[in-house]
């Protein structure tokens, strides 16, 4: 059991991976409307060889960290560490929570509540005899189960039977879900864990059958992209399957947990008041005592998926939906990119500005100008950027096509794909090409004036 003193505060153990190993305590309180609570990391933890620190904001050292949420707030998320609230629900998961336990849940009760075997990332919480707090959830659903899982979301989310009955019955597969969209967690059986995505009632577009094609075109043009595929794809309601990437094979049990902070708890964003733009993301990782091999390589990739959005209209990449995992070296590294969803109908604006200097428009000559920043010379821009927009001209409608998007829909889908945007970068061809063709002529005047 969690320990409580005379105050009425409650202390959790902070354990990591499969064997639970005790790497802090997290003592929570709650006075008038207003959550607290204090981590600090556990003395055994910060001699190990093996330690790391839980986000760049929280270094390894023996003095405590405090989080607070704000008086009368209803959401008090701040009241966690960053690392812990990826490990709590959004919308979607905090619904099914609260209608299972049948009343208002703090927001301890959500981390504490999440199951243990799909909580995000590779964070625990246990009590003093090494047990996980979240183990009265019915067993995770199998692939097989997804009929009966969708159909039972679909009733939650529509009202209807006893909404009690139906959330105790699907909160174990809720986990640390984000977004407010309805969608479970499901395994194979080897055990790897999937995100499922339900297309629902009200949709009036494709949306998972394109986020699974999207991801597999942005596969096809290089980025590190999660594996998707579709479950359920000759039906009404098809579901979009999300492989799990905090999840890795291990000889000596089902999966192995790796540790998962979005690029929101990285960045500690929590309130920051200018906002936090792509650069700021390469400047933290060059602060995180990351091999600067690494940190080139990261950049380049963010920059390539910064692009990415821009030509396929991906309008809701928020720094939640950006996340980075820790390496077997003990560094930050970009976890597959998640969450890109075309939005043909909604105004152009990035949730995450490229820099400060050119703000959310999603223009390429806002992507060339930061490229730099990310240490990507104009040039090589200007190649990357016509030779993704070109593929991603010549392949979009078959990508969507083989994920079942009927003609119509594919149609619907136009401008988010082919704009103004894409044909400045395609245009950058041409540029590329007379340039070359320059250097080319150049060479070739000064190599005959070396032979006369």
């Amino acid at each position: 059991m969690n320990k409580q003193d005379s105050l009425g505060a409650r202390t959790f153990i902070v354990a990591l991976g499969e064997k639970a190993t005790p790497i802090g305590r997290l003592q929570h309180s709650a006075i008038r409307h207003k959550e607290a609570t204090t981590f600090w990391y556990d003395p055994a933890w910060l001699s190990s060889p093996s330690a790391f620190a839980l986000t760049p904001s929280m270094p390894l050292q023996p003095h405590p960290f405090h989080f607070a949420g704000v008086q009368g707030a209803n959401d008090q998320r701040a009241s966690l560490p960053p690392a812990l609230r990826d490990a709590t629900p959004d919308a979607w998961g905090r619904s099914v929570i609260q209608r299972a336990a049948g009343r208002a849940c703090a927001e301890i009760d959500f981390l504490t509540r999440v199951n243990d075997h799909t909580r995000q990332g590779a964070l625990r919480i246990i009590d003093d005899r090494g047990n996980p707090l979240s183990t009265d959830h019915p067993p995770i659903p199998r692939l097989v189960d997804l009929p009966k899982l969708r159909a039972l979301t679909a009733k939650l989310q529509a009202g209807e039977g006893n909404l009690k009955e139906i959330a105790l019955e699907i909160q174990g597969a809720t986990a640390s879900l984000g977004g407010a969209r309805p969608k479970a967690m499901a395994q194979d059986d080897k055990g790897h864990l999937f995100l499922a995505k339900f297309t629902t009632a009200s949709d009036g577009l494709p949306i998972e059958r394109v986020e699974v094609a999207t991801l597999r075109l942005a596969q096809s043009v290089g980025i590190n992209a999660a594996n998707a595929t579709l479950a359920l794809p000759r039906t009404r309601w098809p579901i979009a399957l999300i492989e799990r990437f905090d999840r890795a094979p291990h000889p000596a049990a089902e999966m192995r947990r790796l540790h998962y902070l979005s690029a929101h708890s990285f960045m500690d964003a929590e309130g920051a008041g200018l906002g936090i733009a792509y650069t700021d993301v390469v400047d933290q990782l060059m602060g995180c005592s990351t091999p600067q091999a690494v940190v080139d390589a990261q950049a380049r990739e963010l920059h390539r998926r910064i692009l990415f959005s821009i030509l396929v209209s991906n309008t809701d990449d928020h720094l939640k939906n950006h996340g980075f995992l820790l390496s077997a070296g003990g560094y930050w590294q970009l976890s597959p990119a998640f969450d890109v969803n075309p939005q043909p109908e909604r105004a152009k604006q990035l949730k995450t500005a490229i820099s400060h200097e050119t703000g959310h428009q999603p223009t390429i000559d806002a992507w060339l100008h930061a490229g730099p920043r990310f240490g990507v010379k104009e040039d090589e821009a200007k190649e990357q950027a016509a030779r993704m927009a070109m593929a991603i001209r010549g392949t979009w409608r078959q990508a969507l096509r083989r994920q079942g998007v009927t003609p119509p829909l594919i149609n619907a889908y136009v401008p988010a794909f082919e704009h103004t945007e894409a044909e400045k970068a395609i245009g950058l061809a041409n540029v590329r090409t007379a340039i070359s063709g320059k250097a080319e002529q150049r060479a070739k005047h000064e190599a005959e004036g070396s032979v006369d």
